[in-house]
Order: C-alpha cells, then sequence, then structure tokens
C-alpha cells in the first residue's frame, strides 16, 4: 500500500500495539480444489495450526518496496538436476492465489514442458495426477518446495498425434497415429526488470501443497505442509517439504506472456483460470501464535 495509515495489517498492527490482547499482523491461506469437501480459508490476525500437517520454515521477502509477496529462488531442479537459471541470486517467485498454474520464465517454459511431460497412465481412470513422472524441487535455501505429478500435472491427458503434435481427430491429422500425454499446469511469464526476467509465480500447484502465512511486520512468509484430510500426516514418502538441516496483489496481466506458445495446452491453461473459490473467514483473537 501507499503507506502504513491506508493498510489493513497497518490499521491492525497500529491499533493493537499498546493492547493487552494485540492481534498479530499476520494471515494464513488454506487453499484447495474442495475435492475433498473442504472449501478454503483465510485467516485473519495469525493462522489456522489445524491446517498444517507439519512445522512452518519461513522465507524472508525479498525487494518489499515493489508491493508483493516474493521471496528469492536459490535453484529449480527436476529429479535433482540443477537447471542453472537461478545462479547468483536471479530468480524470485510471487505468491498470488488467483493463479491457477505454476508460472515460469518464459525462456524456460518449453524446456520444462518437456522435461515433466509424460504418456499417460494406462486404465480407465486415465488421471494424469497419478502418472510416473519426475520430482519438481524449488530451492528457497533453507527449504526446498518439492511438488509431485499430482501436485504439478492436468487431470486430463491432453491426445496428440505422434508425428504433428495435432489434436486426434483434426482433419489435418486425419489417419495420424495418437497417443495420449499429461502434461503440467505450467505458464510462460514475461516481466522486464525490476522484477524479472527470471520471475516464477507461485500458484495453485504449490499453494494446493503448502499452507502459507504472510507476516506483515517482519515481512516474510511461512510454508507448511497443508492439512488436506483428516488424519494425514503430511508423511508422504521422503519428498516434502525439504529443510537442509488478504490476497497477494495480481501481477499486471501485461507482463504474462499467455500467447508465447501457440499449442493447444496453453489454451487450455487459459480456460482453466476461470474458477469460483470460496472462502471461510476466520479472525483469531485472544490466541497466542
Amino acid at each position: 500500500s501507499l503507506a502504513p495509515e491506508f493498510s489493513f495489517f497497518g490499521q491492525l498492527a497500529a491499533g493493537g500495539a499498546s493492547s493487552a490482547h494485540a492481534v498479530p499482523s499476520r494471515f494464513g491461506i488454506f487453499l484447495t480444489d474442495c475435492e475433498d469437501g473442504k472449501g478454503s480459508e483465510i485467516a485473519i490476525g495469525g493462522y489456522n495450526a489445524a491446517r498444517l500437517a507439519g512445522p512452518l520454515t519461513w522465507a524472508p521477502v525479498v525487494k518489499p518496496k515493489l508491493g508483493y509477496w516474493q521471496v528469492q529462488v536459490k535453484a529449480v531442479r527436476v529429479d535433482g538436476r540443477d537447471l542453472g537459471i537461478c545462479k547468483n541470486n536471479a530468480c524470485t517467485a510471487i505468491l498470488d492465489t488467483g493463479t491457477s498454474h505454476l508460472g515460469v520464465p518464459h525462456h524456460i517454459k518449453q524446456g520444462l514442458s518437456d522435461m515433466l511431460t509424460v504418456d499417460a497412465p494406462a486404465g480407465t481412470n486415465n488421471d494424469c495426477r497419478s502418472a510416473t513422472a519426475p520430482a519438481l524441487d524449488i530451492d528457497l535455501g533453507d527449504f526446498t518446495i518439492a511438488l509431485l505429478p499430482k501436485d504439478y500435472m492436468r487431470r486430463e491427458p491432453l491426445n496428440r498425434t505422434n508425428k504433428t503434435g495435432l489434436p486426434c481427430g483434426s482433419t489435418p491429422s486425419s489417419g495420424q497415429a495418437c497417443s495420449s500425454r499429461c502434461t503440467p499446469r505450467l505458464m510462460p511469464v514475461n516481466m522486464m526488470a525490476p522484477l524479472g526476467p527470471n520471475l516464477f509465480i507461485f500458484g495453485e500447484p504449490i499453494l494446493h501443497r503448502y499452507y502459507t502465512v504472510y507476516d506483515w511486520l517482519a515481512p516474510r512468509i511461512g510454508f507448511g505442509i497443508a492439512q488436506k484430510q483428516t488424519g494425514t500426516t503430511g508423511n508422504e514418502g521422503e519428498h516434502q517439504h525439504r529443510h537442509p538441516s488478504a490476497e497477494v496483489p495480481t501481477p499486471p496481466t501485461a507482463g504474462v506472456d499467455a500467447g508465447a506458445s501457440g499449442d493447444a495446452e496453453d489454451l487450455v491453461a487459459q480456460d482453466s483460470h476461470i474458477f469460483l473459490m470460496q472462502l471461510a473467514f476466520q479472525v483469531v483473537h485472544g490466541t497466542r501464535l
């Protein structure tokens, strides 16, 4: 915001500074696709620990004067292989609850998509989230965001001709052999400095897996595996949230290079940005967090 006087959390901090019941200038976001029957939630004045399946790990906000909840990205790895684009602190990421995909710098989008694309699993279910595909790790320095196919894959496979890559059943592809491919929910981001050029947008693929807490005074962002179902522990094998020992402002739409690739999967990506989300508001009061 322009000044603390124009900020909700600035007023929250100022109003409770001398009070015995001061409310922390934090909020927590639990984001879900509602498949398990649970709605999304924002907790204001703290966070809802019941939504966490493990501890929070904090990352400092970088470039705070730009007005985004933005963190440093140290490295991006696919099955342990470093893509090499984030050396010398060249990469940052903005968290955005309104983005349905994982935004990646436009110049690596196609290559990263190719690395994560696999054949669709056999069977009647044909859900790409159960496909065998590489692990995607995003290193934030003190910990690593760990994504599996169930986090980043589109649910429905894309049917393409083996030779031309055109949609199966179209006139130009008549008579050609077809195959079903699972593709990741990636979108190209084309931003100039000071935000770009190596800017990531952390949308639903990350925010569905992680409960995030935003500390307005620090400023910093806490990440913890989200508790998606009753009785889950967040223990999903070794590939988890790894340790080495209100709504985020929407980035300018002009900076998202939605037309950089003319393939069909980007057309699918544009359609899937349209969704409805129900929020349950919880104001945490009188609780020490």
